[in-house]
């Protein structure tokens, strides 16, 4: 039982085999691509084409060929690569190779290197080629039968690039270096300078070729510093921009040039060189940043077809293949394939095939096999109407719109203008498929002047700086201001309330009692819960005046508040003071103050200090001090009544309140008080008389009296003054 089953899974193996050789058409097709030298590019041409190939061969991805009668054939090609070293002589003979040994059907191109010999061998053996990487027109114009191309003309590629330098960046200087033995190289730079010149020069008068420097592979191979050399010949005749046509290695070297030597430049552009993946990550982004270059297709572009999908769905499906991002060499060769296969499933879409016997060789050679639809000029064998089919073919794909001329060259598809932006390679031009904006001219070095805006002597950057220092710091010393005297405003209000006593916070125990020889015992009072002393005003001028008797003279102030209220302040040379306050007489009876005078003998004070008169502030104490007037009290007519003015207050009335308010200052140093205290007073004197005449009296605010108060406060001892530092003095009593 075991070996029946084994041999009936054998037999539809076989049946099943046979069946897709005979639904499968095989297309043998094979490239021969080099790895070296100006060949290194193309290999990415080859991974393009390996990765169609694979596509077709997987059962998810495949594509088939339907007749007429609705019979379909599945699409397969088997790619042969042949490595030439990037030797010409190596690469014809491994073409012969491919066409007689391997009897391929389809050859696909390579590099524009052998580009020329490859299609007249091509075209000899009537085998249709397929260009994937060739851009240059003459290939073409040599009008061979077989020979097909995918990508742009190179005649374009500068065209972008030049008008954006002469427009935007504002270049004047150009310099142009190009290899002259290579086909793709020679057009591409000169077609960029017809176009310069015919154009460009049009467009802006001042945008000229300054020079123009052509060579041959032996003169680069020659000489290790020749690419170094070329960006000195720019710099002394002073480019500001760098055109240059060459290969991966040459574009290296220049640009590694142009940076080591700190050259600013508004444009660089190269050929093939950019394009690589590893050229920003090998030469960093002072050498690499900006530099444009010329591209047949963009990962980000907006093209796509029913196979691949969109640019970005290919360059995915690539990167999980090869672990690389795709380069446009590598989707041209991809479109290539994709294209071809797109001309065999069109050619034989109105034919019918035979049942059996129908394989690639038969499909494209045998004469006769296909019953197709009688169309003027399809007639012929098989390969022929794929030839017709690809030259009528008009299709969108992944890599661009493919419709090919007379020439059969792609005249749909427009040359793409990239530039690295941050280390990563972008389409920039044509606006329509450009997936970042051009930037034109390049930014100069932050340490290079040239370009660089300024306003006066200083760039922008420096000027915005110092304009948001100086307005940073002006803002900071307004907002200091502003604390400091929101502080000092705050701190006035705290020691006025800390200063003005009412006379409605006293509570009188005894009143001062004049004693046998003349002076006074103080009274006591309680302020608040605290006992305090109550001291006449006369007893503290006498206790000052016995202090400074062998001073020359002091000098009384007398202020008078608008409102009835007076504050006297006493100061001699060591600074003491003694402010006095008269109340209304309401305050004053409550208070049940006498309204006799004290009875002082004016022997008891030295005749000194009788020369400096009483001065009247005018403005209570609690309010309005600010606008006091130190005004000169008007003076006795004689000794007696100079004397008797000593004697304390004048007797009370009916409108004069006597309550007093004693602030006793400890003893300071003469250079702790404001200056505006040492006011000096010129007095002359005549038979006890005083002549103030022209007495200027010196103005105090309210907020330097409580400076001086505050001074005088924190000095006196709690023992003393226990919670106010403030004594009471009340009139004289009997």
């Amino acid at each position: 039982m075991g070996l029946l089953s084994l041999l009936l899974v054998l037999v539809l193996q076989t049946v099943h085999q046979s069946c897709r050789a005979q639904s499968d058409l095989v297309f043998r097709v094979g490239a021969v691509i080099g790895m070296v030298g100006q060949c290194t590019e193309i290999n990415d041409a080859h991974l393009g084409y390996q990765m169609f190939a694979n596509m077709l061969d997987n059962p998810d991805t495949s594509l088939f060929v339907e007749d007429a009668a609705g019979a379909r054939r599945r699409i397969r090609f088997n790619y042969t690569r042949y490595n030439d070293d990037c030797e010409g002589k190596k690469h014809e003979a491994l073409i012969g190779t491919l066409v007689n040994k391997d009897r391929v059907h389809f050859l696909f191109g390579s590099t524009p290197v052998f580009a020329f010999s490859e299609s007249v061998l091509a075209n000899d053996a009537k085998r249709l080629l397929y260009h994937c990487c060739v851009g240059p027109d003459s290939v073409y114009e040599m009008d061979m039968k077989y020979i097909y191309g995918i990508q742009a003309s190179n005649t374009k590629y500068s065209e972008g690039a030049a008008k954006s330098m002469a427009l935007a960046g504002n270049v004047k200087n150009l310099f142009i270096f190009y290899l002259d033995d290579n086909v793709f190289t020679h057009t591409t730079c000169e077609n960029a300078i017809e176009y310069s010149l015919s154009v460009v020069h049009q467009l802006n008068e001042e945008f000229h070729i300054e020079r123009v420097v052509k060579y041959k592979s032996a003169d680069a191979a020659a000489d290790p510093q020749f690419y170094p050399s070329l960006v000195d010949q720019a710099m002394s005749i002073g480019a500001d921009a760098i055109l240059g046509c060459d290969f991966k290695e040459p574009g290296f070297q220049v640009a590694k040039a142009v940076a080591d030597r700190d050259y600013y430049l508004k444009a660089l552009w190269l050929t093939v060189a950019p394009a690589y993946e590893d050229f920003a990550d090998t030469l960093g982004p002072d050498a690499s940043e900006h530099v444009l270059t010329p591209v047949q297709w963009h990962p980000a572009t907006k093209f796509a077809d029913p196979y691949f999908g969109t640019a970005t769905d290919y360059s995915e499906r690539y990167n999980r293949a090869y672990g690389l991002i795709p380069s446009y060499v590598s989707a041209g060769a991809s479109a290539a394939g994709y294209s071809l296969t797109m001309a065999i499933q069109d050619a034989f879409r109105r034919c019918t095939f035979p049942e059996q016997g129908v394989d690639a060789d038969s499909l494209l050679f045998t004469a006769g096999l296909l019953q197709c639809e009688q169309v003027v000029g399809e007639r012929g064998t098989g390969y022929e109407r794929v030839m017709r089919s690809l030259v009528k073919q008009q299709i969108n794909t992944f890599f661009g719109e493919i419709a090919l001329n007379s020439f059969r060259r792609n005249v749909a598809l427009s040359p793409i203008t990239a530039q690295i932006q941050s280390g990563v390679l972008q389409a920039t031009l044509p606006i329509e498929v450009a997936n970042k904006a051009l930037v034109m001219p390049k930014p100069p070095p932050k340490d290079e002047d040239s370009g660089a805006e300024k306003i006066g002597t200083l760039h922008k950057d420096a000027f915005i700086t110092v304009v948001v220092v100086v307005v940073g710091s002006f803002l900071i010393l307004c907002l200091a201001v502003l604390l400091t005297l929101g502080r000092s405003r705050q701190q006035s209000r705290m020691l006025e309330r800390m200063l003005v006593i009412s006379p409605d916070d006293l509570l009188i125990i005894n009143h001062p009692v004049r004693l046998c020889d003349g002076s006074y015992e103080c009274g006591k009072a309680m302020h608040r819960n605290t006992l305090v002393a109550l001291e006449p005003l006369t007893e503290v001028k006498q206790k000052e005046m016995e202090l400074n008797a062998k001073l020359s003279r002091s000098k009384s102030y007398k202020h008078s508040s608008r409102n009835g209220s007076s504050v006297t302040i006493v100061k001699d040379s060591d600074p003491r003071m003694a402010f006095k306050e008269d109340r209304t007489r309401t305050r004053s009876t409550e208070l049940g103050i006498s309204n006799q005078p004290l009875d002082v003998p004016h022997t008891a004070y030295p005749q000194d200090d009788l020369e400096a008169p009483a001065l009247i502030i005018q403005g209570p104490v609690s309010e309005g001090v600010e606008d006091l007037q130190l005004q000169p009290s008007k003076p006795s007519t004689s000794a007696a009544n100079g004397a008797a003015a000593l004697q304390g207050p004048p007797q009370a009335t009916a409108l004069q309140p006597r309550s007093k308010v004693n602030f006793n200052l400890g003893n300071t140093h003469s250079e702790d008080l404001d200056p505006y205290l040492q006011h000096p007073l010129r007095v002359s004197t005549s038979n006890a008389h005083f002549n103030l005449q022209g007495l200027e009296a010196p103005q105090l605010t309210r907020a330097q009296i409580l400076r001086l108060v505050w001074r005088s406060k924190c000095l006196q001892h709690p023992s003393v003054l226990p919670v106010s530092g403030i004594m009471w003095s009340l009139p004289s009593v009997p």
